[in-house]
Parts: structure tokens; C-alpha cells; sequence
């Protein structure tokens, strides 16, 4: 320890600097950093020791070590011994610092580990290779002494209820190794069964999953429920697998997490047969079931079934999915009210069972087609939360579906699929114009959607008795077969249809708590005003990233909201509710925009204005100045890209945020100085550790 601290002094000297001297160049900043160590000011200086051109300056790397240890913070400053020892796996005095630490915390184990690979690795003339190794024997007989101290068993200490709520905080394959300890520990683990009702196989376990792995833990549980069940493991026996759970488990499993598992759609129907009836969430991700089995076998079996999550997987090809598996061989809007196909696979979902799911979450499924997307959405009209993933269906489509169903949605997450091509998609005042002249059609018998998403259906006239008499039956049949929870839909004579509101900007659709429409291609100011309708006072995320096609018609209902409730008394902000703002790339906002959407979000904690060239110091000013109103709130803000900002804004900036809640600023890929990125790094609370 005496030779570390001798060579540490003798690399940082004795030169300092005066605290208020101006930083000009990186030597400059070093001697600064120096001193505010030297000062014990230590977070201070970790700040100024981390920054990113001293990466490779080994003296402020061990600075950096030693802050870390001044102010208790054992385990980073061993993880930046570990990363150094990594980079220099010969250096001498890495394994010196990482052993000292170990020793100081009383890890002799670790610290004896760490010298023995530093014995192995060091050159034998090292000046330095004597003392580790007299390190090495230090390390050795404080393991034994520390054992020697700890020779009591919590097993005969702690409580039952205690001891069980420990080992029940446990992963698998740390309460795997626990049975390893000692043969009282294993006889208490094995022997207790509720400790086994959650089994997660993740990926990362790289072993073979066989059926006798499978029984060993199915059997450890003597009769106690199996609660969560997760396998991600590309078996290619999963059929065998899949029956010995639903030969063993009992029917009240509740999560039940399958992904990469090669097994047939009979075995995985059966599985469901004897667990489904107690399943509350269902994840499976695999090409090995197409959705359209998996749907059907979950409307069969999953009668309490509320999250369902479906990844990397392919759409079988039946009546509700289009012929045509390539979207550029579509020639007319597939999702036009005139599409024939598109009205015969609404009205054909009266022959599949309700789903009663609340959350969808789909990621990656492959030759999803607009049609399919709609009936599947119609099946679940009690759908709260819609994710869609890597989405190969354009938002215009997902949009205009939700015109038409889902009334109690509060969340709706999009992200396309990064080959998606916006010119699959269609325009959506065309799409609209489309519904408008639907009203002036024929009688016909199919579902009709108006463009304020009311829905009839027309009864046919006929002069013919027979014929009416038909009519009435199939419109009768078609009514009866629909699901309970659905809408109700009337049968009214053409001149006075009863028209029944639901959907999008239905003016009866629950307003939306959480809009995320990332990298939405072909996304337009329509569409953001649609799902924006009727819900500013929900809101309490909304996230555009990459809405480069936006302009500030966009979001015209946040300023026309003032004008509506200028005549009363009582004035709320219309994004009273909003906590996260992402406007990421979104290029076609200009500054007073951004600006007034800040000054009516009074709440906001995380504000992503990155990579826009309109944000300026009148936005820094302004957030500045309601530091302790508007801005009080406000933990995280990206500045990233942001070009038109300057050091003088972002210092005014920092120092009024900097006293709130701010705890994190991101300044990537700016125009700034090197003395404000500094002075920014040591004003803002952030806690890296």
C-alpha cells in the first residue's frame, strides 16, 4: 500500500491551480481536476477526471479510482480496476489498485483471485511482482479468518418466513448455485416447493434443455401451483417438452413466456388446453406457430387471458389475410370502405370468438396485412394498450383501423419495420374522401363505415317479398352471430340510419394516456391531429421520434385549446398531464411551436428536443426562467444535435436547472466549447455512479 501511495504522489506533483483560474486548454483542466481532488472536493474532480479526453491518460484513470473510493463507492472503483486490468493485462499496478480495493471492503476471496491472475500474467522482473505476491498470502489468511467468522448458518438463525422470503428474491440459477453451498442448504432448498413456482430458461442459460431438466424442476414442486414458466431455448424436441409441462403443471399457471421452441400447433393447442383456462399474459415469439393458429387456439382455451405479446413470427394465410403476400402488388387502398374485401373480413369476424385481452403487443410479424390487422382489432374491444413493433403495416393503415374499433384504448405504441417503404402507404384525405362518398352509394348489404366513424348497416328494399324477406333473415343472422361486447349495430332503413360512434375522434373514444409513433414513416399532420383528438388533458406521454413529415398543423389543437377556455374561470393547461416529451428529428416544427407546447406542460420530466435546428436560446431562456414553475419538474433533457444553441444559453441553462430536479443533460454532437461542456459536467447532480 506505502509503494502505491509513494508512485501516485510522485505522478500527480505538487503544481496547483487556483480554483477561478480560466480553463483554456486540457493540460489546464488536468491541473484544475488535480486540485479539487487535492481539495477533497471529489465528486467534482470525478467529473473532471471522467471526461472524454482523459480515456486514455492512465494517471487520471487512477484519479478517477481514487475519487471513487473517497467517496465510498467501492464497487465502481473495482469495475474500473477490472476494465484497466482488461486493457493492460501486464501492468503491474492495475492489479495493485484492484487488490487494495478488494482488501479494504474485506473481499479477500476476490482479492485473492485477482492477484493470482496478476502472478500469472506479470512478468516475472516486474519491480512490482514481489509485492504481489506477498499481497497474494495477505488475501489467502484473511479468507481464512473471514470464514472462520462466518461459520454460523442463517438456516439455523432466521426465521422461516424470513429465510424463504430471501431464497423466494432468487433467480433460478442463483437459487440453482444456493443448493450448491452446502448439503443443508440443498436438503432446505429441494424439499421446499414454493421456491420453484417460477422457472425461467432464458436464453443466456447456453445448456441443452432436455426433458429430465424439465421433470427435475416439475417434480420439485409436490403439488404447489407452477406460477410463471418462461423457455427461451430453440429446442428442437419441443413437442416432448411442451408435454411434460401440460402433463405436470396444474392449471393455474399465470405467465407463461415461450420463444425459439420448435414445436407443432397440436402439441402447442394442447398445452393451452390444460393451462389456458389461468393464463393471465402469453408471450411467444418463433416461426414455428403462424398467428392465425395461435389466435384460434387462444379463443378457444385462454378465457382469462389480459396480455398477450407476439414476436418474430408469421401470419398464416386464411380468409381474413389478403391473397396477395407482396404490398406492392396492391393496386387500391385495402383498408377503403368500397374494398370489397375489406367489408366481407370486418362482417366475417361474427364467426370468431371475443378475445377479452386488454394488452396486444405485436413485434415483427411478418405478412400482417391491413385486413387481418382490422379484424383482429375488432375482436378485441376491450383492448387498453396496442403495441406495435417493427411494424410492417404502415401507420396510415393502423390508424384508420382504429377508426372503427378499439373505444377503450389509452395506449398506442408504433415503430415501423426498418424496410417498410412509405409509398406502400396511402394518403389519408384520400382514405377519408373515400368514406365521405360511401354515403351516396347504392343499398348494399355490407358494413358501411362513414368518415365520423359511425357505422350502419343498410337493410335491402326489394320489390319482391321473398327477396326483403331474405334480406331481413341475413341481416338477422348477421347481427345475432356478432359477439356480445361488441358495438350494436342497427339495421335501419337507408334514408334514416342509426348511426353508432367508436374509434378515433369518435368524440365517444377514451382519450389516449400514451401516443408513441417512432420513426412512423409517411406519418402526417392528419394523422398526429387524429390521435391527438380529445385527449391533451389525458396525455401523459407522447413521443414522435423521427416525425421529420410533421409541421406545426400537427399539434394546432394545443393552441386551439386556450381559445376554447378563454370564457371561463378557471384556465388549466391542456397538457396538464403530460410527463414525456420525445420531438427527435422532428425537423417540420418550428421554435414558437416548441415553445408553446413547453409553456402548456407544466409537468414534464423527460424532454427530448434532440437533432432540431429550430430549438434556440429563446427555448434555453424560457426553460431557464420557469426553472421553478413549468420546468420544476424536469429530471432529463437531450440537447443532442441541437446546432442553433449557444454556450451562453446553455450555461444560462444549467445554472438555473441545476438547482431543480435536473439530473441529466445530453449535449452529443453539439456546437459548444470545450469550457462549458466542463462546466456543464460539474453543475449538473447527475450521479454517474
Amino acid at each position: 500500500m506505502s509503494l502505491l501511495l509513494l508512485a501516485f504522489a510522485q505522478l500527480t506533483g505538487s503544481h496547483h491551480v487556483p480554483p477561478n483560474a480560466p480553463i483554456m486548454h486540457t493540460h489546464q483542466l488536468l491541473q484544475k481536476a488535480k486540485y479539487l481532488y487535492n481539495t477533497h472536493r471529489y465528486k467534482e474532480a470525478y467529473h473532471l477526471f471522467a471526461f472524454s479526453a482523459f480515456e486514455e491518460n492512465h494517471v487520471c484513470r487512477e484519479y478517477r479510482i481514487k475519487c471513487l473510493m473517497a467517496i465510498g463507492e467501492w464497487r465502481t472503483a473495482l469495475q474500473e480496476s477490472k476494465h484497466m486490468i482488461r486493457l493492460y493485462p501486464t501492468a503491474s499496478q492495475w492489479y495493485l489498485v484492484a487488490a487494495d480495493i478488494c482488501l479494504t471492503s474485506q473481499q479477500y476471496r476476490m482479492s485473492r483471485e485477482i492477484l493470482q491472475e496478476s502472478l500469472s500474467k506479470v512478468p516475472y522482473d516486474d519491480s512490482y511482482y514481489a509485492d504481489l505476491s506477498r499481497l497474494e498470502r495477505v488475501a489467502y489468511q484473511g479468507m481464512l479468518e473471514l470464514d472462520c467468522a462466518k461459520c454460523i448458518d442463517v438456516l439455523g438463525v432466521l426465521p422461516y418466513d424470513l429465510i424463504l422470503n430471501i431464497f423466494g428474491r432468487l433467480s433460478l440459477d442463483s437459487l440453482v448455485r444456493a443448493t450448491r453451498v452446502s448439503r443443508q442448504w440443498r436438503e432446505y432448498l429441494i424439499n421446499t416447493p414454493r421456491l420453484w413456482h417460477s422457472l425461467d430458461f432464458g436464453s443466456k442459460n447456453n445448456f441443452s434443455l432436455s426433458i429430465a431438466t424439465i421433470n427435475t424442476y416439475l417434480g420439485r414442486l409436490d403439488g404447489t401451483p407452477l406460477t410463471h414458466l418462461k423457455i427461451h431455448h430453440e429446442q428442437p424436441d419441443g413437442d416432448s417438452i411442451l408435454k411434460a409441462i401440460s402433463l405436470q403443471a396444474s392449471p393455474r399457471l399465470h405467465t407463461l413466456d415461450l420463444s425459439e421452441l420448435t414445436c407443432t400447433p397440436e402439441m402447442f393447442s394442447s398445452l393451452l388446453s390444460s393451462v389456458g383456462s389461468s393464463l393471465h399474459t402469453l408471450r411467444w415469439g418463433g416461426i414455428a406457430i403462424k398467428l392465425d393458429d395461435l389466435m384460434h387456439s387462444i379463443a378457444n382455451t385462454c378465457t382469462s387471458l389480459k396480455h398477450l405479446d407476439i414476436h418474430d413470427c408469421f401470419v398464416a394465410s386464411t380468409a381474413l389475410s389478403h391473397n396477395s403476400s407482396n404490398h406492392n402488388t396492391i393496386t387500391t387502398n385495402p383498408l377503403s370502405p368500397t374494398n370489397s374485401t375489406f367489408a366481407s373480413n370486418l362482417t366475417s369476424i361474427s364467426a370468431y370468438s371475443t378475445l377479452s385481452i386488454n394488452t396486444l403487443v405485436l413485434s415483427g410479424v411478418y405478412g400482417l396485412s391491413p385486413s387481418y390487422m382490422a379484424a383482429l382489432l375488432h375482436r378485441c374491444p376491450s383492448l387498453t394498450r396496442l403495441e406495435l413493433q417493427r411494424s410492417v403495416l404502415g401507420i396510415s393503415h393502423v390508424l384508420a383501423t382504429l377508426r372503427t374499433c378499439c373505444p377503450s384504448l389509452k395506449d398506442l405504441i408504433y415503430q415501423s419495420n426498418r424496410y417498410y417503404e412509405p409509398s406502400r402507404d396511402f394518403d389519408d384525405q384520400q382514405q377519408i374522401q373515400q368514406i365521405q362518398e360511401l354515403q351516396d352509394l347504392p343499398n348494399t348489404d355490407s358494413l358501411v363505415l362513414e368518415s365520423t366513424n359511425l357505422i350502419h348497416i343498410p337493410s335491402s328494399s326489394s320489390s319482391s317479398a321473398s327477396s326483403s324477406s331474405s334480406s331481413s333473415s341475413s341481416s338477422s343472422s348477421t347481427l345475432s352471430s356478432l359477439p356480445s361486447t361488441l358495438p350494436v349495430l342497427s339495421v335501419t332503413s337507408e334514408d334514416q340510419p342509426k348511426k353508432i360512434k367508436l374509434g378515433l375522434g369518435s368524440g365517444d373514444h377514451v382519450p389516449l394516456r400514451e401516443i408513441s409513433l417512432r420513426k412512423a414513416n409517411g406519418l402526417t399532420d392528419a394523422m398526429v391531429d387524429l390521435v391527438l383528438s380529445e385527449s391533451l388533458g389525458s396525455l401523459e406521454v407522447l413521443d414522435l421520434y423521427s416525425a421529420a413529415g410533421i409541421s406545426d398543423k400537427a399539434l394546432r389543437q394545443i393552441i386551439s385549446h386556450d381559445e376554447q377556455i378563454v370564457s371561463q374561470s378557471t384556465i388549466t393547461a391542456p397538457l396538464a398531464a403530460l410527463r414525456q416529451l420525445t420531438l427527435h428529428g422532428c425537423t417540420g416544427l418550428s421554435e414558437q411551436m416548441i415553445l408553446s407546447i413547453l409553456k402548456r406542460a407544466p409537468n414534464l420530466v423527460h424532454v427530448d428536443l434532440s437533432g432540431l435546428a429550430t430549438v434556440t436560446d429563446t427555448i434555453l431562456h424560457y426553460m431557464a426562467n420557469n426553472s421553478n414553475n413549468n420546468m420544476a419538474a424536469l429530471q432529463t433533457l437531450d440537447l443532442s444535435d441541437c446546432l442553433s444553441v449557444t454556450d451562453s444559453g446553455v450555461r444560462s441553462l444549467v445554472d438555473s436547472l441545476s438547482k431543480g430536479s435536473l439530473k441529466e443533460l445530453t449535449l452529443t454532437d453539439s456546437s459548444l466549447c470545450l469550457d462549458t461542456l466542463v462546466y456543464s459536467a460539474c453543475k449538473i447532480r447527475k450521479n454517474p455512479f
